[in-house]
């Protein structure tokens, strides 16, 4: 094994079946209890940051003009016609039926796997003159694919038969120029949002075969590496061309002078927040959620404070001045030490970035006991009763948090990434379950003989600043390809 396998196979790891009863412990979410391949119960505090998530994604989508739509997700099987030659429509697709219906060889519709059939759909009876265009829209879908408990087996809350939050953008221009022009807005918007989450990637050119390339002429795909030792697609964008619209025959004038749109479409889905989460646990395999993701950044902790009025006054003071600055936060009030401690634990648990537990004073006298507890680190920071100095320290601190946490997030993903620059180094790699880039002409046949080796697959390529003799052919290369177990 080469050295710079062994210097990263003794770094921080969660396996994927961990982190799913982590995730459970945290109050996140419960996998398993509804027998259906992957199906999980989102739990309070992962429905609070589930839809912290959807409001970055919903800003960032709202930031590029696209207009939020909501289409059904029981389609009729007419949808999928255009697309017969592709999609086998017995194993494919999930069907509407009642029994009586299942006995007479019928069906009531279909639920959706993507969006883009209904969509375009739609579209062909929309677009009847080039005035109407361009189409620029989004959608908050759900996609239903039949997967099987073995097809899903290891791979936790990243592959379910029904997927939720799907955030799917598709835009369609009267010409090619246009949707070129938008799809690099697009994509360097996508890549701001990502990073202000923050979520390592490694952004690439999906190999031009294979995953229904018909559909599309070329795709982007943003995987980011797990300590489990895959790599997870948390985003994409195709360029489907015409090759769409002209199955769909979405297009503007008649006959000869019949033009077909230009599309592209692309997602980010709930599995950043799970993959985020999968880079931020502790140590010990507890979870911590970053600022930026916490629907609830801040809890203040009191003992009840009936005869206290001065000091409900200043912790009403304090979370007006935390929320003015933009700041989430929830005061909550208990009824002795006890329900203090249980309280303390259950947001601990839930990785809530900064705790603040206020406990008055025993005596008029005395002086005022607060203390702020950092669950990332489980360390205590200074805490003033001075109202200003202590709204500052509280400020302080989850910038602190921030900036931790984002080190960490790009730390551990770093470490499962190996630049390997010979066959042999990439084959070790693999097997120690890390991530490979490596120096790999774009060819179907190196592609095939990495799937060979069955530790992975070639993921998809980027451009490098040099070029770098490829591992197969030894030939000069500026591409390099990630090489990866992939969800």
């Amino acid at each position: 094994m080469s050295s710079d396998v062994q210097k990263t196979t003794q770094t921080h790891g969660l396996g994927l079946g961990e982190f799913t009863l982590r995730l459970k412990q945290a109050g996140i979410c419960d996998l398993g209890v509804v027998q259906v391949p992957g199906a999980n119960v989102l739990l309070p505090w992962g429905v609070a940051l589930s839809e912290r998530l959807v409001t970055l994604i919903r800003a960032s989508f709202n930031e590029m003009g696209l207009d939020e739509y909501a289409y059904p997700q029981v389609v009729p099987e007419v949808c999928f016609e255009p697309m017969a030659d592709l999609l086998d429509s017995q194993r494919g697709l999930l069907q509407i039926a009642t029994r009586l219906d299942m006995e007479q060889g019928r069906s009531r519709g279909v639920l959706t796997p993507t969006g883009e059939q209904v969509i375009a759909s739609h579209w062909r009876q929309l677009v009847h003159q080039s005035e109407s265009l361009p189409i620029r829209m989004f959608q908050r879908a759900r996609y239903f694919r039949p997967v099987s408990s073995a097809d899903r087996s290891g791979k936790g809350v990243f592959a379910a038969l029904e997927a939720a939050d799907i955030f799917e953008f598709h835009c369609c221009h009267p010409l090619k120029q246009t949707a070129l022009d938008d799809i690099q807005k697009l994509h360097q918007r996508l890549l701001k949002l990502v990073n202000e989450l923050p979520l390592p990637q490694f952004v690439g050119i999906r190999p031009p075969w294979g995953n229904h390339s018909e559909l599309y002429e070329w795709a982007l795909g943003g995987d980011t590496p797990l300590p489990s030792g895959e790599c997870v697609q948390t985003s994409a964008l195709y360029f489907q061309g015409q090759q769409l619209s002209r199955r769909y025959d979405i297009g503007f004038g008649k006959g000869e002078q019949r033009q077909h749109t230009w599309q592209l479409d692309g997602f980010v889905s709930r599995r950043t927040m799970y993959a985020q989460l999968c880079l931020t646990a502790k140590q010990d395999g507890s979870l911590s959620v970053h600022p930026r993701l916490a629907s609830t950044q801040i809890v203040i902790l009191a003992r009840s404070l009936e005869q206290a009025h001065d000091e409900r006054q200043q912790l009403q003071l304090l979370l007006g001045q935390l929320k003015a600055q933009g700041r989430r936060v929830l005061l909550e009030y208990c009824v002795d030490a006890k329900a203090l401690t249980n309280k303390f634990k259950q947001w601990k648990g839930r990785g809530a970035p900064l705790l603040m537990l206020y406990f008055g004073r025993r005596h008029p006298q005395d002086q005022l006991r607060i203390r702020l507890y950092r669950t990332d680190s489980d360390q205590e920071v200074g805490a003033s009763a001075d109202t200003d100095m202590l709204a500052r320290q509280v400020e302080n601190a989850l910038d602190d948090i921030d900036d931790d946490a984002s080190e960490t997030i790009l730390r551990r993903a770093r470490a499962q990434i190996v630049f390997a620059s010979s066959i042999d180094d990439a084959r070790d790699a693999l097997a120690a379950r890390k991530s490979v880039v490596a120096p790999v002409c774009p060819t179907r046949e190196n592609a095939q003989e990495v799937a060979t080796w069955k530790m992975g697959e070639l993921c998809s390529f980027a451009a490098a600043e040099n070029s770098a003799p490829c591992i197969f052919s030894g030939r000069p290369t500026w591409a390099r390809a990630l090489l990866s177990r992939r969800i």
